[in-house]
Protein backbone atom coordinates (compact mmCIF):
# COMPACT_ATOMS: atom_id res chain seq x y z
CA UNK A 1 0.00 0.00 0.00
CA UNK A 2 2.99 2.26 -0.30
CA UNK A 3 1.74 3.93 -3.45
CA UNK A 4 -1.53 5.05 -1.92
CA UNK A 5 0.21 6.34 1.23
CA UNK A 6 2.63 8.27 -0.96
CA UNK A 7 -0.24 9.75 -2.95
CA UNK A 8 -2.13 10.71 0.20
CA UNK A 9 0.98 12.42 1.61
CA UNK A 10 1.35 14.46 -1.58
CA UNK A 11 -2.35 15.37 -1.38
CA UNK A 12 -1.66 16.91 2.03
CA UNK A 13 1.36 18.79 0.64
CA UNK A 14 -0.69 20.27 -2.19
CA UNK A 15 -3.58 21.06 0.15
CA UNK A 16 -1.34 23.05 2.50
CA UNK A 17 -0.21 25.12 -0.48
CA UNK A 18 -3.78 25.96 -1.37
CA UNK A 19 -4.18 23.33 -4.09
CA UNK A 20 -6.65 20.51 -3.73
CA UNK A 21 -5.92 17.44 -5.80
CA UNK A 22 -9.27 17.17 -7.66
CA UNK A 23 -11.89 16.19 -5.12
CA UNK A 24 -9.43 15.24 -2.37
CA UNK A 25 -9.12 17.54 0.63
CA UNK A 26 -5.99 17.29 2.77
CA UNK A 27 -8.03 16.55 5.90
CA UNK A 28 -9.74 13.61 4.23
CA UNK A 29 -6.34 12.34 3.10
CA UNK A 30 -5.33 12.34 6.78
CA UNK A 31 -8.54 10.49 7.62
CA UNK A 32 -7.62 7.85 5.02
CA UNK A 33 -4.22 7.56 6.73
CA UNK A 34 -6.05 6.82 9.98
CA UNK A 35 -7.82 3.87 8.33
CA UNK A 36 -4.51 2.53 6.99
CA UNK A 37 -2.89 3.02 10.39
CA UNK A 38 -5.63 0.99 12.06
CA UNK A 39 -5.01 -1.83 9.58
CA UNK A 40 -1.28 -1.89 10.29
CA UNK A 41 -1.66 -1.64 14.05
CA UNK A 42 -3.94 -4.68 14.04
CA UNK A 43 -1.46 -6.45 11.78
CA UNK A 44 1.62 -5.92 13.92
CA UNK A 45 -0.19 -6.56 17.19
CA UNK A 46 -1.45 -9.89 15.87
CA UNK A 47 1.68 -10.96 14.01
CA UNK A 48 4.63 -9.28 15.71
CA UNK A 49 3.87 -8.01 19.21
CA UNK A 50 1.37 -10.60 20.42
CA UNK A 51 2.59 -10.57 24.03
CA UNK A 52 4.90 -7.58 23.91
CA UNK A 53 2.91 -4.42 24.52
CA UNK A 54 5.97 -2.54 25.82
CA UNK A 55 7.81 -3.45 22.63
CA UNK A 56 4.90 -2.19 20.57
CA UNK A 57 4.84 1.15 22.38
CA UNK A 58 8.62 1.48 22.08
CA UNK A 59 8.55 0.70 18.38
CA UNK A 60 5.80 3.25 17.79
CA UNK A 61 7.75 5.95 19.63
CA UNK A 62 10.91 5.20 17.68
CA UNK A 63 8.99 5.24 14.41
CA UNK A 64 7.56 8.69 15.03
CA UNK A 65 9.81 10.69 17.33
CA UNK A 66 13.43 10.63 15.99
CA UNK A 67 12.56 12.01 12.55
CA UNK A 68 10.14 14.50 14.06
CA UNK A 69 12.61 15.91 16.59
CA UNK A 70 15.21 16.42 13.85
CA UNK A 71 12.77 18.45 11.75
CA UNK A 72 11.47 20.38 14.78
CA UNK A 73 15.00 21.36 15.90
CA UNK A 74 15.87 22.51 12.38
CA UNK A 75 12.77 24.71 12.40
CA UNK A 76 13.35 26.13 15.88
CA UNK A 77 17.09 26.72 15.47
CA UNK A 78 17.29 27.84 11.86
CA UNK A 79 13.91 29.19 10.84
CA UNK A 80 11.84 30.61 13.69
CA UNK A 81 11.86 30.43 17.52
CA UNK A 82 8.77 29.55 19.53
CA UNK A 83 6.14 32.28 19.55
CA UNK A 84 6.57 34.66 22.49
CA UNK A 85 2.79 34.69 23.03
CA UNK A 86 2.88 31.45 25.00
CA UNK A 87 5.11 32.98 27.69
CA UNK A 88 2.28 35.16 28.99
CA UNK A 89 1.23 32.02 30.88
CA UNK A 90 3.81 29.79 32.56
CA UNK A 91 1.43 26.84 32.39
CA UNK A 92 0.86 27.41 28.66
CA UNK A 93 4.60 27.65 28.02
CA UNK A 94 5.42 24.43 29.89
CA UNK A 95 2.50 22.62 28.29
CA UNK A 96 3.35 23.77 24.75
CA UNK A 97 7.04 22.95 25.03
CA UNK A 98 6.36 19.53 26.58
CA UNK A 99 3.97 18.58 23.80
CA UNK A 100 6.30 19.95 21.11
CA UNK A 101 9.29 18.02 22.38
CA UNK A 102 7.54 14.71 23.08
CA UNK A 103 4.76 14.64 20.43
CA UNK A 104 2.41 13.21 23.05
CA UNK A 105 -1.18 14.42 22.54
CA UNK A 106 -0.14 17.13 20.10
CA UNK A 107 -3.76 17.48 19.05
CA UNK A 108 -4.68 18.83 22.50
CA UNK A 109 -2.82 22.05 21.66
CA UNK A 110 -5.91 22.81 19.61
CA UNK A 111 -8.12 22.47 22.68
CA UNK A 112 -6.62 25.34 24.67
CA UNK A 113 -5.63 28.93 24.10
CA UNK A 114 -4.41 32.02 25.91
CA UNK A 115 -7.12 34.57 26.66
CA UNK A 116 -6.02 37.88 25.19
CA UNK A 117 -7.56 39.85 28.08
CA UNK A 118 -6.31 37.87 31.06
CA UNK A 119 -3.31 35.99 29.65
CA UNK A 120 -4.62 32.79 31.22
CA UNK A 121 -4.86 29.34 29.69
CA UNK A 122 -8.47 28.60 28.71
CA UNK A 123 -10.39 25.75 27.09
CA UNK A 124 -11.79 26.84 23.75
CA UNK A 125 -15.32 25.78 24.56
CA UNK A 126 -17.11 28.52 22.63
CA UNK A 127 -16.57 30.04 19.18
CA UNK A 128 -16.48 33.55 20.66
CA UNK A 129 -13.67 35.16 22.60
CA UNK A 130 -10.17 36.42 21.95
CA UNK A 131 -8.24 33.25 22.72
CA UNK A 132 -5.91 31.82 20.09
CA UNK A 133 -5.26 28.08 20.11
CA UNK A 134 -1.84 27.02 21.39
CA UNK A 135 -1.55 25.00 18.20
CA UNK A 136 -0.93 28.30 16.41
CA UNK A 137 2.19 28.80 18.53
CA UNK A 138 3.58 25.40 17.57
CA UNK A 139 5.80 25.36 14.50
CA UNK A 140 4.57 21.93 13.39
CA UNK A 141 0.78 22.30 13.80
CA UNK A 142 0.00 19.58 11.27
CA UNK A 143 1.33 17.07 13.84
CA UNK A 144 -2.08 17.24 15.53
CA UNK A 145 -2.87 14.12 13.52
CA UNK A 146 0.02 12.26 15.18
CA UNK A 147 -1.43 13.25 18.55
CA UNK A 148 -4.61 11.42 17.58
CA UNK A 149 -2.54 8.46 16.36
CA UNK A 150 -0.79 8.24 19.73
CA UNK A 151 -4.14 8.24 21.53
CA UNK A 152 -5.19 5.30 19.37
CA UNK A 153 -1.91 3.44 19.97
CA UNK A 154 -2.61 3.47 23.70
CA UNK A 155 -5.90 1.68 23.12
CA UNK A 156 -4.91 -0.59 20.23
CA UNK A 157 -3.15 -3.45 22.13
CA UNK A 158 -6.26 -4.13 24.19
CA UNK A 159 -8.67 -4.62 21.27
CA UNK A 160 -6.59 -5.49 18.19
CA UNK A 161 -6.84 -9.28 18.62
CA UNK A 162 -10.58 -9.40 19.30
CA UNK A 163 -12.78 -8.83 16.22
CA UNK A 164 -16.01 -8.76 18.24
CA UNK A 165 -14.53 -6.19 20.62
CA UNK A 166 -13.40 -4.09 17.67
CA UNK A 167 -16.93 -4.11 16.23
CA UNK A 168 -18.45 -3.17 19.60
CA UNK A 169 -16.01 -0.30 20.10
CA UNK A 170 -16.56 0.75 16.48
CA UNK A 171 -20.30 1.04 17.06
CA UNK A 172 -19.70 3.24 20.12
CA UNK A 173 -17.10 5.33 18.27
CA UNK A 174 -19.52 5.99 15.41
CA UNK A 175 -22.21 7.11 17.85
CA UNK A 176 -19.75 9.44 19.56
CA UNK A 177 -18.63 10.81 16.19
CA UNK A 178 -22.20 11.57 15.10
CA UNK A 179 -22.99 13.17 18.48
CA UNK A 180 -19.91 15.40 18.37
CA UNK A 181 -20.56 16.52 14.80
CA UNK A 182 -24.24 17.12 15.52
CA UNK A 183 -24.15 18.84 18.90
CA UNK A 184 -20.97 20.92 18.92
CA UNK A 185 -20.34 24.06 16.92
CA UNK A 186 -18.31 23.73 13.73
CA UNK A 187 -14.57 23.40 14.42
CA UNK A 188 -15.08 22.89 18.15
CA UNK A 189 -11.79 21.55 19.60
CA UNK A 190 -13.33 18.13 20.27
CA UNK A 191 -14.62 18.08 16.71
CA UNK A 192 -11.47 19.18 14.92
CA UNK A 193 -8.64 17.88 17.12
CA UNK A 194 -10.04 14.94 19.03
CA UNK A 195 -9.47 11.22 18.82
CA UNK A 196 -13.01 10.82 20.13
CA UNK A 197 -14.14 12.06 16.73
CA UNK A 198 -11.80 9.90 14.63
CA UNK A 199 -11.38 6.56 16.44
CA UNK A 200 -13.98 5.02 14.13
CA UNK A 201 -11.56 5.46 11.21
CA UNK A 202 -8.81 3.49 12.96
CA UNK A 203 -11.35 0.83 13.88
CA UNK A 204 -12.46 0.52 10.26
CA UNK A 205 -8.83 -0.24 9.48
CA UNK A 206 -8.62 -2.86 12.24
CA UNK A 207 -11.79 -4.47 10.92
CA UNK A 208 -10.22 -4.57 7.44
CA UNK A 209 -7.20 -6.40 8.84
CA UNK A 210 -9.37 -9.14 10.30
CA UNK A 211 -11.17 -9.33 6.96
CA UNK A 212 -7.83 -9.83 5.24
CA UNK A 213 -6.80 -12.43 7.81
CA UNK A 214 -9.99 -14.38 7.17
CA UNK A 215 -9.89 -14.23 3.37
CA UNK A 216 -6.16 -14.06 2.57
CA UNK A 217 -6.17 -17.70 1.41
CA UNK A 218 -8.88 -16.89 -1.14
CA UNK A 219 -6.96 -13.79 -2.22
CA UNK A 220 -3.82 -15.87 -2.61
CA UNK A 221 -5.62 -18.16 -5.08
CA UNK A 222 -6.51 -15.09 -7.17
CA UNK A 223 -2.80 -14.29 -7.62
CA UNK A 224 -3.42 -10.57 -7.75
CA UNK A 225 -0.96 -8.59 -9.82
CA UNK A 226 0.74 -6.01 -7.62
CA UNK A 227 1.06 -3.28 -10.28
CA UNK A 228 -2.47 -3.43 -11.61
CA UNK A 229 -3.94 -3.93 -8.17
CA UNK A 230 -2.09 -0.82 -7.01
CA UNK A 231 -3.32 1.24 -9.94
CA UNK A 232 -6.96 0.17 -9.64
CA UNK A 233 -6.82 0.08 -5.85
CA UNK A 234 -5.54 3.65 -5.64
CA UNK A 235 -8.15 4.77 -8.17
CA UNK A 236 -11.05 3.17 -6.30
CA UNK A 237 -9.69 4.36 -2.96
CA UNK A 238 -9.45 7.93 -4.21
CA UNK A 239 -13.02 7.67 -5.50
CA UNK A 240 -14.08 6.71 -1.96
CA UNK A 241 -12.33 9.77 -0.53
CA UNK A 242 -13.90 12.02 -3.17
CA UNK A 243 -17.29 10.60 -2.19
CA UNK A 244 -16.47 11.36 1.45
CA UNK A 245 -15.79 14.98 0.48
CA UNK A 246 -19.27 15.18 -1.06
CA UNK A 247 -20.83 13.74 2.10
CA UNK A 248 -18.90 15.91 4.57
CA UNK A 249 -22.05 17.67 5.78
CA UNK A 250 -23.86 14.37 6.28
CA UNK A 251 -21.90 12.79 9.08
CA UNK A 252 -24.05 9.67 9.36
CA UNK A 253 -23.38 8.90 5.69
CA UNK A 254 -19.68 9.81 5.85
CA UNK A 255 -18.87 6.38 7.25
CA UNK A 256 -19.98 4.69 4.02
CA UNK A 257 -17.15 5.84 1.71
CA UNK A 258 -14.56 5.21 4.42
CA UNK A 259 -15.98 1.71 4.98
CA UNK A 260 -15.51 1.14 1.24
CA UNK A 261 -12.02 2.57 1.48
CA UNK A 262 -11.21 0.13 4.28
CA UNK A 263 -12.49 -2.70 2.09
CA UNK A 264 -10.17 -1.55 -0.73
CA UNK A 265 -7.23 -1.81 1.66
CA UNK A 266 -7.63 -5.60 1.89
CA UNK A 267 -6.77 -6.60 -1.72
CA UNK A 268 -4.37 -3.69 -2.09
CA UNK A 269 -2.32 -4.80 0.89
CA UNK A 270 -2.44 -8.43 -0.17
CA UNK A 271 -1.15 -7.71 -3.68
CA UNK A 272 1.66 -5.34 -2.67
CA UNK A 273 2.86 -6.64 0.68
CA UNK A 274 5.92 -8.39 -0.80
CA UNK A 275 7.03 -5.47 -2.99
CA UNK A 276 10.21 -3.78 -1.74
CA UNK A 277 9.62 -0.82 -4.07
CA UNK A 278 6.11 -0.32 -2.75
CA UNK A 279 7.45 -0.62 0.79
CA UNK A 280 10.12 2.03 0.25
CA UNK A 281 7.66 4.44 -1.40
CA UNK A 282 5.31 3.99 1.54
CA UNK A 283 8.05 4.63 4.09
CA UNK A 284 8.63 8.05 2.54
CA UNK A 285 5.10 9.21 3.31
CA UNK A 286 5.77 10.05 6.97
CA UNK A 287 9.01 11.98 6.25
CA UNK A 288 7.16 13.85 3.48
CA UNK A 289 4.42 14.70 5.96
CA UNK A 290 7.03 15.99 8.41
CA UNK A 291 9.26 17.98 6.06
CA UNK A 292 6.73 19.65 3.78
CA UNK A 293 5.33 21.95 6.46
CA UNK A 294 8.48 24.04 7.03
CA UNK A 295 8.79 24.41 3.26
CA UNK A 296 5.18 25.56 2.82
CA UNK A 297 4.96 27.65 5.99
CA UNK A 298 8.37 29.31 6.14
CA UNK A 299 10.36 28.95 2.92
CA UNK A 300 7.97 29.22 -0.02
CA UNK A 301 5.12 31.34 1.28
CA UNK A 302 4.26 33.65 -1.62
CA UNK A 303 2.92 31.08 -4.04
CA UNK A 304 -0.24 29.77 -2.43
CA UNK A 305 -2.59 28.34 -5.01
CA UNK A 306 0.12 27.80 -7.63
CA UNK A 307 0.28 24.36 -9.22
CA UNK A 308 3.83 24.97 -10.40
CA UNK A 309 5.12 25.90 -6.95
CA UNK A 310 3.14 23.07 -5.39
CA UNK A 311 5.11 20.65 -7.53
CA UNK A 312 8.32 22.44 -6.51
CA UNK A 313 7.37 22.11 -2.84
CA UNK A 314 6.49 18.45 -3.36
CA UNK A 315 9.85 17.85 -5.03
CA UNK A 316 11.75 19.54 -2.20
CA UNK A 317 9.74 17.58 0.36
CA UNK A 318 10.46 14.28 -1.37
CA UNK A 319 14.18 15.06 -1.52
CA UNK A 320 14.22 16.03 2.16
CA UNK A 321 12.23 12.93 3.09
CA UNK A 322 14.72 10.64 1.33
CA UNK A 323 17.58 12.32 3.20
CA UNK A 324 15.69 12.05 6.49
CA UNK A 325 14.92 8.39 5.86
CA UNK A 326 18.54 7.39 5.20
CA UNK A 327 20.02 9.63 7.90
CA UNK A 328 17.55 8.78 10.67
CA UNK A 329 14.84 6.20 10.00
CA UNK A 330 17.11 3.64 8.38
CA UNK A 331 19.33 3.50 11.48
CA UNK A 332 16.50 3.67 14.02
CA UNK A 333 14.86 0.72 12.29
CA UNK A 334 17.64 -1.55 13.56
CA UNK A 335 16.63 -0.73 17.13
CA UNK A 336 12.95 -1.22 16.39
CA UNK A 337 13.57 -4.70 15.03
CA UNK A 338 15.06 -5.76 18.33
CA UNK A 339 11.90 -4.72 20.16
CA UNK A 340 9.90 -7.45 18.44
CA UNK A 341 10.68 -10.61 20.36
CA UNK A 342 8.07 -12.82 18.69
CA UNK A 343 8.66 -14.57 15.34
CA UNK A 344 7.33 -12.88 12.24
CA UNK A 345 4.25 -14.59 10.90
CA UNK A 346 3.95 -13.03 7.46
CA UNK A 347 6.88 -13.90 5.24
CA UNK A 348 7.41 -11.20 2.68
CA UNK A 349 5.04 -8.69 4.28
CA UNK A 350 7.85 -6.15 4.70
CA UNK A 351 5.79 -2.98 4.83
CA UNK A 352 6.23 0.01 7.09
CA UNK A 353 3.64 2.73 6.85
CA UNK A 354 3.96 6.38 7.60
CA UNK A 355 1.89 5.76 10.68
CA UNK A 356 2.31 2.02 10.99
CA UNK A 357 4.44 -0.98 10.31
CA UNK A 358 4.24 -4.57 9.21
CA UNK A 359 6.44 -7.55 9.97
CA UNK A 360 9.57 -8.20 8.00
CA UNK A 361 10.41 -11.53 6.36
CA UNK A 362 11.99 -14.12 8.59
CA UNK A 363 15.62 -14.91 7.93
CA UNK A 364 16.22 -17.85 5.62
Amino acid sequence: MGLIRFFLALSVVFSHNGIHVPGIDGLLAVYAFFVISGFYMALVLNEKYQDNIAGFYGARFLRLWPSYIVVLLVVLLLIAPMSSAIYTSTLAAVYTWTVNLTMFFYNTLGWFGIDSATGKLVFLATPEGGASALLNAAHMPHIWSIGEEISFYLLAPFIARKPKTILAVLAMALLIHVAIMSDLYRLHPLQRYSGFNTFWLFLFGMTAYHGWKKYNASLARMRLDALWCSIFGVGISMACIIAAQKLWDHQILLCIPFALFAACVIPLFHATRASRVDKFVGELSYPIYLTHWPVVAYLIVDHQGSWYWSFVIAGISIACSIALYFCVDFHVEKIRRRLARTPVGLAGAGVDSSHGEAPRPTAR
